[in-house]
């Protein structure tokens, strides 16, 4: 369904990103992980196999978090969240919600409007579907990808932010924070917040942490 990237917008996002002053975050941010993944609760090993709305699947790995837990559970569960409730759900999964430190150097704000201006990309290209391009051939590593995923690969290809963070697809008003783990700088780090130790010791793991 999605057709094949295009060079020159490639090109034309990299000169635009140039100019863009990256932003300091300091902050928490939420991630809810599934079983099979609490071994390495800050990989984004499974945004590299299956793809996320910043990255064609097999491309890089984003870690995908919120800054706020409601929103991260409406992000992984499909769940529309609107002024009065829930609007819509599916079954929801067993999972485990992670409280996040960041302190990151270099980020992209998308939440910020003049910037999509600046880069020339709507709201609807950013928060739309992206599942439906990738859905023709899940292994082209982002030969076809979603608008969305192919300004998440400039992006990376730029190497001048270590996040983006975005408006949510799912909750209006909440902020989405999908992080570049082999992007981190010096100084950088996302550590879960677990100062007692409790989710380590249950998961039998080191101290979760990924620095620059």
């Amino acid at each position: 369904m999605g057709r094949p990237a295009d060079p020159n917008e490639a090109r034309e996002w990299l000169q635009l990103l140039g100019a863009i002053a990256p932003r300091p975050f300091s902050g928490t941010a939420y991630r809810f992980i599934g079983s099979r993944f609490l071994s390495s609760p800050l990989s984004g090993a499974g945004s590299l196999h299956y793809g996320g709305r910043l990255n064609p699947a097999g491309a890089f790995e984003v870690l995908y978090t919120a800054l706020a837990a409601d929103t991260a559970l409406a992000e992984r569960e499909g769940i529309l969240l609107t002024a009065n409730g829930i609007k819509l759900a599916r079954t929801i999964r067993t999972a485990v919600l992670l409280r996040i430190d960041c302190q990151l150097s270099s980020i992209l704000d998308l939440t910020d409007e003049q910037l999509r201006c600046q880069l020339r990309i709507t709201s609807a290209d950013l928060l739309g579907p992206w599942l439906p391009w990738s859905a023709a051939d899940p292994d082209d590593r982002g030969e076809r990808a979603a608008p969305s995923q192919r300004l998440g690969a400039a992006v990376y290809a730029s190497r001048r932010f270590e996040a983006i963070m975005t408006p949510s697809a799912k909750d209006p008003g909440g902020r989405c924070l999908a992080v570049f783990p082999d992007h981190l700088q010096a100084g950088s780090r996302i550590t879960i917040d677990d100062p007692a130790g409790i989710i380590a010791g249950a998961l039998g793991i080191a101290p979760a942490r990924r620095q620059g």
